[in-house]
């Protein structure tokens, strides 16, 4: 841990590392995408009572929106038909029919927090290249456009880098974080090592 921390040191100034974080906030094609959803082309995907096996690979998606939305436990329902069905009456019951008003209404709340961010990471570890617009449109139209918010956010909180996205500052906070836990469980064990 403590080598990634001087890696990250060696590669980006002070100023960078402890620059106050910016709110996170769309780009102008993932405010675009989002309010599409707004219409009946694109919303009644969130009314199919199962989906269909084809579409299965889109889970991922809307399990990092709910995590992003700090819906933890709808996110971790197991069950992919019963995660369908809650994750879709959660949206259409809150949404007052207009899924993409109420996404943008609420990104201003989205959970960053490390926890958060650890359970999405695990969750993408395996796909983060796949998290593209253009990828999961060809699977979903809808999730398309969703894909546009989801990885705005993950390029905000540094589960996927990008250089003009991901601040230093946010990554830096979460190698710290990092190093804190694993001193923690370093800690428990050498005192677990005494009983």
């Amino acid at each position: 841990m403590e080598d990634r921390i001087n890696d990250f040191k060696e590669k980006h100034t002070e100023e960078e590392i402890n620059k106050p974080i910016t709110e996170f906030s769309l780009s102008k094609g993932a405010i675009k995408a989002i309010e599409l959803l707004n219409n009946e082309l694109y919303d009644k995907l969130f009314k199919k009572p199962v989906l269909d096996d084809n579409l299965k690979e889109i889970l991922i998606i809307y399990r990092i929106l709910f995590y992003l939305l700090g819906e933890k436990e709808i996110a971790e329902i197991k069950d992919e038909n019963l995660f369908w069905t809650k994750m879709t009456e959660y949206l259409v019951n809150n949404s007052d029919g207009k899924i993409g008003t109420y996404i943008s209404n609420n990104v201003k709340n989205f959970h960053f927090d490390y926890k958060t961010i650890n359970l999405i990471n695990k969750l993408v570890k395996d796909v983060k290249n796949k998290i593209l617009p253009s990828y999961f449109s060809k699977i979903c139209g809808t999730t398309g456009l969703v894909v546009f918010l989801i990885k705005d956010a993950l390029e905000y909180c540094g589960i996927i880098l990008s250089d003009k996205k991901t601040q230093p500052s946010i990554i830096y906070q979460h190698l710290q974080f990092e190093k804190k836990n694993v001193n923690r469980v370093n800690n428990y064990i050498e005192f677990l090592n005494k009983i």
